[in-house]
């Protein structure tokens, strides 16, 4: 609606913790120091700092992520 808050980015900064599960499906979790959204690409990247790694598992296929980056796009 025109009377709420339309971001074009949210991002967060510290020692971030994401969880995310369906009601009657897997878990998403992630660890990083930096979140970024998206809202229009429906993008969230989640960054860790220099020498560390982001963490990102999905229980779905069993996927386990280390990265320096890792980037998710919802459907």
């Amino acid at each position: 609606d025109d009377h709420g808050l339309h971001p074009d980015i949210v991002e967060l900064q510290g020692h971030i913790k994401i969880f995310s599960q369906e009601k009657e499906g897997p878990s998403r979790r992630g660890i990083a120091d930096t979140l970024t959204y998206h809202p229009d690409t429906r993008t969230c990247i989640l960054k860790a700092h220099p020498g560390q790694k982001v963490l990102f598992i999905r229980d779905q296929d069993q996927l386990r992520l280390s990265a320096n980056e890792v980037h998710i796009t919802y459907d």
